[in-house]
């Protein structure tokens, strides 16, 4: 079953329910605009969805398949993407024809953390682009490179003409583009229809246009990566471009493998080893995660008691998620260094 309780391939339910949204939205004299997927990824392959709009009534947060990839009063949906990703270019897409309402440019790509809240205080959005749609919708795109925007207030934008490039302005601790939807003052979570903190789950009434429906399966949880260093990366950098493998030496003081996971739920298991050249293996005992977490990682290694030998070291990291009747999410990171 899918996220709304349909059985995978029922592309009528979806043409129906996108039909009833169609019908409910537009009441005024243009016709509802169902949207396109408004960035230039391929989710499951180069890019996820990290965060979906909230819909838990008041405090607590849930996702529209009433999961926890959601945060309190969390307003978008954010299609998250490699720092090494946004540094090559990722397009930022008009999800409808509309008028550019308004726009900002010229705010740094670095992690609010480094920079502080104060430094972002009234634009958490960054850099970004507001479109106001013929049916009285809008669309908001947000956390965009610096200088990347490439409309201007006032212009007519179509269906899938590139706005800019995904970034990290704003509040943001990873690169990825904030989307969200609005209509008549209220927001609204564009795979249901049903607007913020309404509640999930229910007949949904999709945004989305059917072929980004289906190009947009739920996710819920994921690899992010993994690699060999002397000490564990910072979590707070390790993904906006802080150095993810250092220059391994045989005299390095420690050697660790990395792997980070999204995603990560309470009650998931992560089992991690490394084989070295000589086929010695090192284990832990698995580890039980006590908490939901957007994002963690996780470290197996030695200290060096002699210089480590030439050859390769294979890393494995598994998390494990035993899920209702049975069933087993298995989720893998495996990287390979070669020490010289």
């Amino acid at each position: 079953m899918d996220r709304n309780g349909r059985k995978p391939g029922s592309r009528l339910a979806r043409i129906v329910a996108a039909s009833l949204w169609l019908v409910l939205l537009g009441s005024g004299n243009a016709a509802a605009i169902l949207l396109e997927k408004p960035i230039d990824c391929q989710p499951g392959r180069d890019c996820f969805v990290q965060n979906y709009v909230d819909l838990e009534p008041g405090p607590g947060y849930a996702d529209e398949a009433c999961g926890p990839l959601a945060y309190d009063k969390h307003k978008g949906t954010d299609f998250r993407v490699s720092f090494e990703q946004m540094q090559a270019g990722v397009a930022v897409k008009a999800a409808a024809p509309g008028l550019v309402r308004g726009l900002r440019d010229g705010m740094p790509d670095i992690s609010f953390k480094a920079g502080g809240k104060e430094a972002i205080q009234n634009r958490e959005c960054g850099n970004g682009v507001v479109l106001l749609h013929p049916d009285g919708m809008e669309t908001q795109y947000c956390h965009m490179r610096n200088g990347s925007i490439r409309v201007k207030p006032g212009e007519q934008v179509t269906t899938g003409q590139v706005l800019g490039l995904v970034g990290l302005s704003g509040q943001t601790e990873f690169p990825h583009l904030h989307f969200e939807v609005r209509a008549g003052g209220q927001t609204l979570c564009p795979f249901t229809g049903r607007i913020m903190e309404s509640g999930c789950g229910g007949a949904p009434k999709p945004l989305w246009s059917i072929n980004t429906l289906d190009e947009l399966p739920y996710m819920p949880s994921g690899a992010l990566d993994g690699g060999f260093s002397d000490a564990l990366p910072d979590i707070d950098t390790i993904f906006v471009g802080g150095k993810k493998t250092d220059p391994l030496t045989p005299q390095a003081p420690a050697l660790l493998f990395w792997a980070g996971f999204w995603g990560v739920r309470a009650g998931d298991t992560v089992a991690m080893r490394v084989t070295a050249p000589s086929g010695e293996v090192w284990t832990t005992p698995d580890q039980t995660i006590d908490r939901n977490k957007a994002q963690l990682v996780l470290s197996l290694g030695k200290k060096r008691t002699a210089p480590w030998a030439p050859g390769p070291y294979k890393g494995e990291a598994v998390l494990t998620r035993q899920g209702a009747n049975g069933q087993k999410t298995v989720i893998p990171v495996a990287r390979t260094f070669t020490m010289p």
